[in-house]
C-alpha cells in the first residue's frame, strides 16, 4: 500500500485564537508487519521441517549400522562356538590318552612328593 494512502490529515485548533497547526501522522502499516511475521513463521517452519529430516536421516544410518554390528556378532558368536567345540575335542580324555599311546609314553611308576616347611613366597624377590 503507497504511503500516501496510510496518511491521516489532523489540522488542531489552539484556544489563544492563533493559526490552526497542520499536523500529518503516517501509520505503520499492518501489511508489513504481517508480512514479516509469516516469514518468519514459514522460515522457523521450513528449518523446523529440514531438522525433522535430518534427524530421520541419521536414525536410519544408525539402525543400519546396528543391523551391520549385530550380524558380526552373530558370526563372532558362531565361530566362537566352532572354536569351543575344537577345543573340547582337542582336549577329550580319549583324543590325550591316544596322544599318550602314539608317543610311547608310560604310566609314572614311582610318584614323589615335595613337602615345604615353610610357606612358600610367589613373588621373585630374595628371602632376607
Amino acid at each position: 500500500m503507497p504511503r500516501a494512502l496510510s496518511a491521516v490529515s489532523t489540522i488542531r485548533y489552539s484556544i489563544s485564537g492563533s493559526e490552526p497547526k497542520r499536523k500529518v501522522v503516517y501509520f505503520e502499516s499492518k501489511r508489513s508487519s504481517t508480512f514479516g511475521v509469516a516469514l518468519f513463521l514459514s522460515i522457523l517452519f521450513i528449518g523446523t521441517f529440514i531438522f525433522y529430516l535430518y534427524l530421520n536421516v541419521q536414525l536410519v544410518e544408525a539402525n543400519f549400522n546396528l543391523k551391520d554390528i549385530e550380524k558380526k556378532l552373530e558370526l563372532s558368536e558362531v565361530e566362537s562356538q566352532n572354536l569351543e567345540a575344537q577345543i573340547g575335542e582337542t582336549l577329550s580324555m580319549k583324543k590325550l590318552q591316544e596322544i599318550a599311546k602314539e608317543s610311547n609314553l608310560e604310566k609314572a611308576q614311582d610318584i614323589r612328593f615335595v613337602e615345604l616347611k615353610t610357606p612358600g613366597s610367589l613373588s621373585m624377590e630374595k628371602e632376607k
